[in-house]
């Protein structure tokens, strides 16, 4: 739908060392040693988005880790990966990461449109969602 190649990895040696401007990367595998092998690989890529699907807990053992070992964690990394919009079956989680990259990679903010001051192609700036409310019962 949104014309993204993806592929899935099972392997951290399968990734491409030279991924392009474009390329997003969402970790999760069930086992904690395939989680951080792939993440230490990942990061040292500089990728503008590389997301981790879990728990906070979970994200702060592999983090412990991967500084442990000198790794560089950079502003690309989101974990838990997605954006807060209630999600809670798989299908609306994925949603959320979509969602998330889709915000990293075009520069959007988020924000609820309803919250736009400015047209929706527009530059990006929010109303406080205060003030929405009272311009809504307009």
């Amino acid at each position: 739908m949104l014309g993204w190649q993806t592929f899935e990895v099972t392997d951290a040696n399968e990734l491409s060392s030279e991924p392009d401007e474009w390329t997003a990367a969402i970790v999760k595998s069930h086992n904690y040693g395939r989680d951080f092998v792939a993440l230490q690989k990942l990061l040292s890529l500089d990728l503008r988005y590389v997301g981790l699907i879990g728990p906070r807990k979970r994200r702060d053992e592999l983090l412990n880790d991967l500084l442990d070992m000198d790794v560089t964690i950079n502003a690309g990394f989101f974990a838990p990966a997605g954006l807060d919009i209630g999600a809670e079956t798989p299908e609306e989680i994925a949603l959320t990461i979509v969602s998330e990259i889709q915000r990293v990679f075009a520069g959007g903010s988020g924000c609820s449109l309803r919250e736009r001051k400015m047209s929706i192609h527009g530059a990006l700036k929010c109303m406080d969602p205060a003030a929405a409310g009272a311009l809504s019962k307009r």
